[in-house]
């Protein structure tokens, strides 16, 4: 080979100076970039949205403007957790989509993105998020081809200055390491498996500059994404009616205080109801909404629904959320690709299957992915308020049997629930008094004032049972009661009820030995001085079922086939959790598995619903099985010697 040249060496050693200038340019050019200070939503519109995408373009928030308000809070250096419950296909999980790259681009840190499962996880990755919106978002190639082919993987994302790790929620995924950022999408799926709080606590090492994305569509009262919600601040998407002005938000039905309704409107005549059998097609034509305040027509057309979106604006409903933890709520009209019509058929054809064939769950999923409202029992408008009829509490009722006073006892026992009723042999009966008292005193005064016996005083045992149970010695008396073998002096005073899981219980016929199953058990005793010396009279006692009775006392609330079972006037909205009325819908049959595996029947409180009038309605049940009203009653007398 021949000799280089000194000029091609000088040459080469120039073309090695320039690049080295060259890359320290661009390595000053780079560090001295100025950084981006615009909203999220912003820089969304610089993304190229393609692959599974159903608008595809230039990120348009304008389309929907109820997204401005997450953007803005995940922007927001206060807000540590957003929590979106929004309905499905309203664009929600596009919150996520387009965060993800500005973080990535603007404000990295490591972050935990969880899906439903891995495999979810994985192909929403491989056929939508990677090559749809991440490769054809600005500045996001270059930086990704710094780690060549390994950067990029459908379950990590490998980059300069942060990594994210995409999969299922899952015991082994939020076990994970410190992330700055952790996104749950659709929670609802979680349920109350406690996962959603693991991952959450994966951001702990960043308490100021940590955020948490929950966004799904609603699930069922009480679990987990519904707690996570009702943390928050619970802001609800209003609109400006075109007409007047007037904010309100997407209520399908509102009543008003002429007893009138707006919300969504549909006509209910000959056409599109015939014979009872509703045509969806023409049903659907007549879908409009109506305002709260000018009772203006608001029509589904294209102009209308933009002016509708020009106006969202949201109004935070809980002033006891916690600090820092921002929840955004709307439904399927919202987005103003989705009309009034698809609604009002859908809801049409969930409530059918309900009334027609107590076929619930498309309902419930109506309610959860069209109005983004977690699931419970109340939420079907058809709310079972007892039957009420005009009757005089202080005058005789010449058919009352028995008069009874029912104590629901809360816990520590510094505050009782109380009710009295009367009821006549043939189950019909009326409630006298109900209300909430703080001592025993009270309780006393009550039954003296409504002329009722000590024995027929019922007195919740579920907590505290040796101390309900000396005080409810303190009320009673030795009295004579005819009984199967002649008149008998007996003990009587105030007697404890206590549910039981059990479903019924074993009785035996004295007389002829057979063994019956009843909703209550036998009388048994409670000793007041429990740990002491035993002395002194002892307490009746009853268990009932939980599920037989208060089965039975459904049909007597939905007045199923079922005597009277009047109350007093509840002027209470079914909104209001403390009413009569609402207490008296705040739980739900529904079936579950037990310790062994075995599919059982139960009656399951709605999560931070009070129950207490429903619990001493089913004393009342139970105690009509006792004296025979329901059944056949007692079947023999049980004798209590004086002392124990």
């Amino acid at each position: 080979m021949g000799r280089t040249s000194k000029e091609e060496v000088d040459n080469e050693v120039e073309q090695m100076r320039l690049e080295t200038l060259r890359c320290i340019f661009e390595s000053y050019r780079s560090g001295w970039e100025l950084p981006f200070r615009g909203e999220i939503y912003e820089y969304g519109r610089q993304i190229d949205l393609q692959n599974g995408y159903a608008i595809k373009g230039p990120f348009e928030v304008e389309r929907s403007k109820y997204l401005l308000a997450p953007f803005r809070a995940l922007r927001n250096p206060r807000v540590r957790q957003v929590v979106i419950l929004k309905a499905v296909q309203t664009g929600g999980s596009l919150v996520a989509d387009i965060w993800v790259p500005y973080i990535i681009r603007w404000d990295p840190g490591d972050l935990l993105w969880l899906f439903q499962d891995d495999d979810f996880a994985g192909k929403y990755m491989d056929e939508r998020f990677i090559p749809g919106c991440l490769k054809r978002a600005p500045g996001i190639v270059e930086m990704l081809s710094a780690n060549g082919k390994f950067a990029l993987q459908r379950k990590q994302f490998l980059l300069p200055l942060m990594s994210a790790l995409i999969g299922g929620l899952n015991e082994g995924n939020v076990q994970s390491l410190s992330k700055r950022y952790v996104i749950v999408t659709e929670a609802w799926m979680a349920k109350s498996n406690g996962l959603i709080s693991q991952a959450k606590a994966r951001t702990t090492a960043f308490p100021y500059t940590s955020k948490v994305l929950i966004e799904s569509q609603a699930g069922v009262e009480g679990e987990d994404l519904d707690i996570e919600w009702k943390s928050s601040s619970q802001q609800v998407l209003h609109w400006n009616c075109p007409e007047c002005g007037f904010a309100q938000p997407f209520e399908f039905s509102r009543k008003r205080d002429d007893g009138s309704w707006s919300g969504m409107k549909w006509d209910t005549n000959d056409l599109t109801c015939p014979n009872g059998e509703w045509n969806y097609d023409l049903v659907g034509q007549t879908a409009r909404y109506e305002c709260y305040k000018c009772r203006c027509r608001i029509e589904d057309r294209p102009h209308i629904r933009r002016q509708l979106n020009d106006s969202y604006h949201y109004a935070a409903t809980n002033p006891r959320a916690e600090a820092g933890v921002e929840g955004f709520t709307w439904p399927a009209e919202a987005n103003q690709d989705i009309s009034f019509a698809s609604q009002v058929v859908k809801y049409l054809k969930a409530k059918d299957q309900d009334e027609r064939h107590g076929y619930r769950l498309p309902l419930q999923e109506w309610y959860q992915k069209q109005r983004a409202k977690a699931w419970n029992p109340n939420l079907t408008m058809d709310i079972k308020r007892a039957a009420y009829e005009p009757y005089d509490v202080s005058s005789s009722w010449p058919e009352e049997a028995y008069r009874f006073l029912f104590v629901d006892c809360q816990k520590d026992l510094k505050e009782f629930w109380y009710q009295v009723r009367a009821v006549a042999m043939s189950g019909e009966s009326r409630q006298l008094a109900r209300g909430k008292t703080e001592n025993w005193d009270e309780l006393a005064k009550l039954q003296e004032f409504w002329k009722i016996k000590d024995q027929q005083v019922f007195v919740d045992g579920g907590y505290e049972q040796t101390r309900v149970a000396a005080e409810c010695v303190r009320h009673g008396h030795v009295g004579q009661v005819k009984t199967a073998q002649g008149v008998k002096k007996i003990w009587l005073c105030w007697t404890i009820l206590k549910g039981s899981k059990l479903e019924t219980f074993t009785h035996a016929n004295p007389k002829t030995k057979l063994k019956e199953q009843r909703i209550y058990s036998r009388m048994d005793w409670i000793n007041p001085n429990l740990g002491k010396r035993r002395t002194g009279l002892l307490v009746p006692f009853y268990n009932w079922s939980n599920l037989g009775v208060k089965d039975i006392l459904r049909r007597y609330r939905d007045q199923d086939k079922a005597p009277k079972f009047l109350a007093l006037p509840d002027d209470e909205p079914p909104t209001n959790v403390w009413s009569y009325t609402a207490q008296m819908n705040s739980e739900i049959r529904e079936q579950v598995y037990d310790d062994k595996g075995v599919k059982v029947s139960i009656w399951r409180p709605i999560a931070r619903r009070p129950n207490h009038y429903w619990d001493l309605e089913a004393m009342f049940i139970a105690v009509c099985g006792i004296v025979g009203i329901i059944g056949g009653g007692e079947l023999d007398q049980v004798e209590l010697p004086a002392t124990a």
